[in-house]
Parts: structure tokens; sequence; C-alpha cells
């Protein structure tokens, strides 16, 4: 009976001791210890063996070296864990502060992704994407107050990709790797980011060495200059006087009509800061390719008023250029402002645009040549970056009697004032 008990009584103990916290155990393991182990001998009937001691010694070093292992071992791990983590972090804040220096945003808008890490049969999720320089990031919401990744691509190719859910599905690919698989909610939209993101992968081909541009906008612009503002110039100002001076002294005749006189009524300065980001990074890219000039000029651009609306919110767009102009599917210019006229349907009050151009290293052509879709090759293989048609008063064999400036990327011309005007 006496035996029972103390049986009893120590497994009461055994039990008491395991329900203990591990770091008490073994701070006290010089004082449970034989205990515990003759308790177990006793149970499993190993009481009376002689070398009871030295198993118990034994197997109590084997259990403290395991635990004390177990614990260093995590320690090592979540010390690891934590450093990689943090690692991780101040990578993706350094990414995400270098990335917001710069407002060249080409597109910004919701998509469809899908995360392979999960395995082909990953769901779609949406996520708000922006497209800047050659990064497409993307965030939780429009907010972007979380930026969840961020690709960067130098040389990326827009793969089909076959999705039974998605229908306008498509793929960034650089090499043989695939980067990520999107998905748009119509096929213009598809199309739009497809051109967007092949147009900044080849930037970033020619300018691989510079990954992020610092913008200046103009010392003239007001605040704020995030946003689109359409800026009423002082009728009494300097600029004003300018602007209008520049209209009548390049009125030239047209062939039976005398030089109009135009009555500049408004003059707007046009503050597009997407638009002048992308005109500044093809400006930079220009001047380095034509040994330091980018030959920019102010020239007339003369079309009907909606699409005028059109170029002051997103641009210029050679897409819609007409096939059949005298020198391709560009989008053309003029040194005089009685050539842009005769492109602005007849009315009371019209409106016109001066523009910036950067012509960069220009083709000179004395004839017309429709079949045009970007600028002629130079020897070597490389494109001019604009071409002017030449006018009879430069070379008596051209065709045309005032000159026409052309470019075929619409970000080599920003929209610099909208001047509404009469014609008397």
């Amino acid at each position: 009976c006496d035996t029972q008990q103390q049986i009893l009584s120590n497994e009461d103990t055994i039990w008491f001791l395991i329900s203990m916290d591990l770091e008490n155990i073994i701070s006290d393991v010089r004082f449970w210890g034989p205990s515990i182990v003759v308790s177990i001998l006793q149970l499993l009937g190993f009481v009376d063996s002689q070398y009871w001691e030295i198993y118990a010694i034994i197997f109590l070093g084997c259990c403290v070296y395991k635990f004390a292992m177990k614990i260093a071992q995590s320690n090592e791990d979540n010390h690891r864990l934590l450093q990689e983590n943090q690692s991780l972090k101040k990578e993706v804040d350094d990414l995400k502060a270098q990335l917001m220096k710069t407002v060249i945003t080409k597109r910004a808008g919701y998509l469809l992704m899908k995360n392979y890490w999960f395995g082909w049969f990953a769901p779609w999720t949406k996520r708000w994407f922006v497209l800047r320089e050659n990064v497409l990031m993307f965030f939780k919401d429009l907010s972007e107050s979380e930026l969840e990744g961020a690709i960067s691509f130098e040389k990326a190719d827009i793969v089909p990709v076959t999705s039974r859910s998605q229908k306008y599905a498509f793929g960034i690919q650089e090499g043989s790797k695939l980067k990520i698989t999107l998905a748009a909610d119509a096929q213009d939209q598809m199309e739009a980011w497809k051109h967007d993101i092949e147009k900044s992968s080849d930037a970033a081909a020619l300018t691989s060495h510079t990954r992020f541009v610092a913008i200046d906008f103009p010392k003239t612009w007001i605040e704020p200059v995030e946003s689109l503002q359409m800026i009423p110039i002082d009728s009494q100002s300097a600029t004003f006087k300018e602007i209008s001076d520049m209209m009548q002294n390049s009125a030239a005749t047209h062939g039976n009509r005398n030089a109009q006189t135009y009555k500049v009524h408004n003059i707007i300065r046009i503050q597009n800061p997407g638009i002048w980001s992308r005109y500044v990074f093809k400006r930079q890219q220009i001047t380095r390719e034509n040994s330091g000039n980018s030959h920019e000029r102010l020239l007339f651009h003369g079309t009907a008023r909606p699409t005028i609306d059109k170029i002051i919110q997103v641009g210029f767009d050679p897409r819609v250029s007409k096939l059949t102009g005298m020198f391709g599917a560009g989008v053309y210019f003029a040194e005089n402002s009685s050539k842009s006229n005769n492109y602005v349907p007849n009315s009371e009050k019209r409106r016109m645009l001066i523009c910036r151009v950067t012509l960069g290293e220009s083709a000179i052509l004395l004839q017309a040549d429709s079949t045009l879709r970007r600028p002629p090759s130079k020897k070597g293989n490389s494109l001019y970056h604009s071409v002017i048609g030449e006018s009879k008063s430069q070379n008596f064999a051209a065709s045309l009697f005032y000159r026409e400036f052309i470019v075929y990327d619409c970000d080599q011309a920003y929209p610099e004032f909208a001047v509404d005007y009469t014609v008397s």
C-alpha cells in the first residue's frame, strides 16, 4: 500500500512538472532532475538497477541538451527572419521612395493580376496599376498608399495569354521568363496598356543607364502643378504680346489670298504634367542622341476644336493621323500661322495650338512621301527624329511653298498655348 501511494505521489509530481514552464524546468533542473528520473524508472520497473544513477544522469543530460538546442535554433531562426523582413521592408520602402520621385506616369488604372506563387490555379486579384517609366507598380487601391509590388523591365515583350475566365488577358515577358499576367475589362483598355508598356520598354532599352528621371516643371507654371490647369494669360503681359506678334508676323499669302489679319482674344497656357513629363523625357533622349542639340521649336498646329480639346487632355496621337498625309501618318506642324489656320474649320471664333516640338535631327524631303509611318533611316540603319517638308523658298526643287514639320512620336510635341482668335 505504501509503495502504491508512493507511485501515485510520483506520478502527480511528473504531471505537475510537465505542466510547468520549460524555462522553470531548466533553471531548477538540478533540484527536480533526480526525482523525475527516479519516478520514471520506478514506473518502468528499473528502480532496482544498480546503474540507475548513471542512466539518470545521461538521460537528463540528453534532455537538457535537446531542449537547449531547440531553443537556440528557434532564436537563431527568428533573428534571421526578422533581419530578412527588415531588409526586405527597407528595399521596398527605398524602391517606393525612389519611384515616387518621378512624376512620369504613363498610365494608371485597375487590372486583374494572377500571382503564380500560388500555382497555375491561383485566383485573379484586382489591383491598381501605375506605369512609370519602365517600372510597373501595383497598389492595393487607387489611393496608392500601400505599394504591394513593382516590376522593372529593360526590354519587355507582350505575349498572348489564354485564360478561360478572362477574355482580355496578356503577359509581360522578359527574355524567356514570364514576369506577370494581367487582364483588362475591355479590348481597347488592353490594347492601350500593351502599347504603353511596350513604348516604356523601348525607351528603357535606349536609355538603360537612366532608370529615374527628375522632371522640372516650367517656372511660369502655377501651383498645383500635379493636375491639368488652363491658365489665362494677362492681355497686358509681355507673353500675350509676344504670342500675338508671332501669330501675325508669321502669316503669309496662300495662292491668290493676301496675308490674313488675326485678332487674338485669349491666350491660355496649358499645364498638363503628364504630357509635359513624357515630352521632357523624350527631349532628353533626343538631345543625347543628337550631340546635345534638341532643335526644339515653337510651331503652330491647326485642327478642329474637339480634337484640340482631346490633345489638351491626353496629348498628340499619331495612331489617329490620316495615312494619306503628304508625309504619311505623323503629326504635322507649321512655322506659318496662316498654314495651320487652313486646317481650322471656318467659324467666327477659332482656336489654334502653339506647341513645343523637339525635332532633333530632321530628314529634309523635297517631295511628298505618303508611305512614311516613321522618320526615314539614316546611314547605319538608325532613324532620323523628324521630317521637314522643304519649301521652294529654300530649295526650288521642293514641292511645297511653305515648310511643314512632322513627328511620328507623340511625346515629341507639347501643346504649350491655346490661342482664341478671329480672322479678318
